[in-house]
């Protein structure tokens, strides 16, 4: 387990170590998910390409004029 400390700046802006950053596998257009547990943040990185994908899945799935219901009967069948 790593520990890192970083400063919250005037417009609640805050910098990330390119450490943290490598150790959570984000990278630039990555984005962060921030998870609170009473006082604590647990921080998970979400790879902006994985993200991209799942807005064509939704796109796809619109337009496909299929409807949820249908979707989820079909998945337990």
């Amino acid at each position: 387990m790593s520990a890192f400390t970083t400063s919250i700046r005037p417009r609640r802006q805050v910098t990330f170590s390119q450490e943290l950053l490598t150790q959570l596998g984000a990278g630039v257009g990555d984005r962060l998910l921030i998870e609170t547990r009473g006082q604590e943040a647990v921080i998970k990185a979400q790879k902006q390409i994985t993200l991209q994908a799942f807005d064509e899945i939704k796109k796809v799935f619109r337009q496909s004029g299929v409807g949820e219901a249908e979707l989820q009967k079909s998945v337990r069948s």
